[in-house]
Order: C-alpha cells, then structure tokens, then sequence
C-alpha cells in the first residue's frame, strides 16, 4: 500500500496541509497520518472517504486505480520539468 501512502501525502502537500491539518480535518492523530504515508499503516474505509472530501481527490486516485487526479497529474509533471531544469544549471555552472 506504498502507493496510498504517497497518494495521501502527495495531495496534502498540494492542499497546503500539515499532517496536523489533516489530523484534524478527518478526526485522527498527526502520528496516524504520518504512519499512512510512509505505509506504516492503512487507512479504514471510513478515512479514506474522510480522506478523499479533506483533500478534494478521488478514491481511485488514493488507490493508485483508474484515473488520476489530472491536476496531479499536471503539478507532476511540471515539478518534474523544474527538478530537470534546475538540474541542468546546476550542471552548466560545474
């Protein structure tokens, strides 16, 4: 379940959330929430529907199934495309 736990910190990273935030928002602990994203633990049913209404993503996408979230999708590649930029002028200042 590596693939939910990157999903849930992936989108609360984009919400602009802390992992207290989210605690707060769904009803558990900071410590559960950090234990979801390094895939620790799991969430129930129920937290992931809190889940997916906290931070405005689909079930699929948390699941890693069907379709993505395209504004993920698109932040994605586009933090991708500034990590290669950066890396190459990096490179031309060597």
């Amino acid at each position: 379940m590596i693939i939910v736990g990157n999903r849930i910190r992936q989108a609360r990273v984009l919400a602009g959330l802390t992992q207290e935030q989210l605690a707060e928002m769904i009803g558990v602990s900071r410590t559960t929430i950090a234990r979801w994203e390094i895939a620790e633990a799991e969430p129930t049913l129920e937290h992931l529907l809190d889940l997916t209404r906290a931070l405005r993503v689909s079930a699929d996408y948390l699941l890693g199934i069907g379709g993505g979230n395209p504004v993920m999708e698109v932040l994605q590649e586009m933090a991708s495309t500034l990590n290669q930029i950066i890396t190459e002028l990096q490179e031309d200042k060597t």
